[in-house]
């Protein structure tokens, strides 16, 4: 294993966000090919320090750790010192040559997924919460890269561990939504549920979303939310499946009834229409069947 990771800052986001932030810095690891990302407020030695140190740290709390650090050649001292705090040695990419820098075909992957999710938000969602997406788009992206150190599982599974869609569901990230309001949140007269958008799962709850209230400005998480997309419907059963998965059931049961089921007791009315049911289903043979005669045979 290399044991390499790199950094590096794609331009500054046209639109600086309701929390101050302007740009994102993203890291990458080369064993696990796993693609991190930090909203940040500046380029400020401070701001690059601590998206680092956040960064690397996830990766030393799950066990894997670097041995070297390759940075664009735009540093400051602040971060050389948090490197080599780190016990980490680092490399500086020639001036206008990028391409050693593994990080900038990380930018260049992480940005069209983030681009791909803000144009597939909903047109009213506020443009100035952008960076509100960045945590779902670190996991969809890596939840489709394979990792280096073994292929046949994602680089998400690889550092996060098995991700479980059930415990945690995910939906189009900017969807607007309807969040429930509880009977001791609301007035007796209010509405039954407040506007927002979806912007991430909630990680430490069960089956819960985590919402970007409208009238709040705040996130809310909440396990009872409607979806409401603009650029897609949502899945719906029409009644040609409701009547498939009918006939689907019927079929199961009745190719092997048990034998203490009510309906198996001869005589009744139910009983003749389940067998005319299981001779439609071709599920019986036919008792009008008839025999060939016996043939006597002559005595000596």
């Amino acid at each position: 294993m290399k044991q390499l990771i790199a950094m590096d800052l794609p331009g500054r986001y046209p639109v600086t966000s309701a929390r101050g932030h302007k740009y994102i810095m993203v890291m990458y690891d080369y064993d696990t090919n796993y693609i991190n990302a930090v909203p940040i407020r500046s380029r400020k030695s401070s701001e690059l320090v601590a998206a680092f140190k956040f960064c690397y740290d996830e990766l030393k709390e799950r066990g894997f750790t670097a041995r070297v650090m390759r940075l664009d050649n735009e540093i400051s001292t602040e971060l050389i010192a948090a490197i080599g705090e780190l016990n980490l040695d680092y490399q500086i990419v020639s001036p206008g040559d990028h391409r050693l820098n593994h990080a900038e075909r990380a930018i260049q992957t992480f940005k069209s997924k983030l681009i791909a999710f803000r144009e597939g938000a909903d047109p009213s969602f506020p443009k100035n919460c952008w960076d509100l997406f960045i945590k779902q788009t670190v996991l969809a992206m890596n939840l489709m890269r394979p990792s280096r150190i073994n292929p046949l599982i994602s680089a998400y599974t690889l550092v996060h561990g098995e991700f479980d869609f059930n415990r945690t569901p995910m939906a189009p990230v900017g969807c607007k939504v309807i969040v429930h309001d509880r009977r001791g949140e609301r007035g007796s007269w209010d509405n039954h549920g407040s506007h927002g958008f979806y912007i991430e799962r909630a990680p430490h709850h069960y089956r819960n979303y985590t919402c970007y209230m409208r009238d709040t400005k705040q996130n809310r998480i909440s396990n009872t939310v409607e979806f409401f997309p603009s650029h897609c419907t949502l899945p719906k059963v029409t009644p040609i499946d409701r009547l498939t998965l009918v006939l689907q059931d019927l079929h199961e049961v009745l190719s092997q009834p048990p034998s203490d089921f009510p309906f198996m007791n001869q005589g009744t009315d139910l009983h003749t229409a389940i067998t005319a049911i299981q001779k439609i289903l071709c599920l019986q043979a036919d008792d009008t069947a008839t025999t060939a005669p016996t043939i006597p045979v002559p005595l000596p």
